[in-house]
């Protein structure tokens, strides 16, 4: 009797999805967990460091401001799911040039065959 090999890849690369907040509030359908967060994240960062100016563009165009709040934080958060650098998920590539940038870019290191050149002036 020969053994049946199971492929999990598949099961394992499912995105966490959120349908049920609450008792009462329930999605029809699933949303992926990963564009939430990103949702938010997003959302953040223009509420703390650009809310002057969407303010200013929101005092021009009167409603712009709710338009910008809500569609670039959806508009990021949809390409981001799509995008797959390096074939690698999102959140490991991120990782990946962090540490890059604090390891190599920031202390000028430079590199030949995988090892560390000390001597070279750039």
């Amino acid at each position: 009797m020969a053994k049946e090999l199971f492929n999990y890849k598949e099961v394992y690369d499912t995105p966490y999805t959120v349908q049920k907040f609450s008792q009462k509030l329930v999605l029809q359908n699933p949303f992926p967990l990963a564009k939430i967060v990103i949702f938010a994240f997003t959302l953040t960062i223009l509420l703390v460091f650009f809310k002057k100016p969407i303010g200013l563009i929101g005092d021009v165009i009167n409603g712009m401001n709710i338009v910008i709040y809500g569609g670039v934080p959806y508009l990021t958060s949809k390409y981001l799911m799509k995008l797959q650098p390096d074939g690698k998920k999102l959140h490991y590539y991120l990782k990946d040039v962090v540490l890059f940038f604090f390891k190599v870019k920031l202390p000028k290191k430079q590199y030949c065959h995988d090892e560390e050149v000390k001597h070279i002036k750039s």
